[in-house]
């Protein structure tokens, strides 16, 4: 489960590492969250450096608006990165079939299935 999770552990919640997953499932030539985006989902991300966005969270009212945007769409971005791949379905349906918990699909794979 730590390989899943990245060894944070909330009770009732699954944690998922979504880079560790995406691995796992899709082959990318390199593993930015940019590179991700434009292969699987076939749109470009803005690259906006730390300190653009640390400018503007100081900035006053509307720069922190702007800021909580760009870190919006990378958020979200992740969540459509699983939803494109069909992971979360996927490892739902493994674990019905074989009556483990999803967690356990996405962190041991195929010991279970041998």
């Amino acid at each position: 489960p730590e390989l899943v999770s990245g060894g944070i552990m909330l009770p009732g919640r699954l944690v998922l590492n979504v880079w560790r997953i995406m691995r796992s499932e899709a082959k990318l030539p390199t593993s930015s969250l940019h590179t991700a985006v434009q292969e699987l989902l076939g749109e470009t991300l803005p690259m906006i450096p730390p300190e653009a966005l640390a400018q503007w969270w100081s900035s006053g009212p509307a720069g922190c608006a702007e800021a909580l945007r760009a870190l919006l769409l990378r958020a979200s971005c992740n969540l459509r990165l699983l939803d494109a791949l069909n992971v979360l379905p996927r490892a739902a349906e493994t674990a019905r079939m074989l009556g483990i918990d999803v967690l356990s699909v996405l962190s041991r794979g195929s010991q279970y299935r041998v």
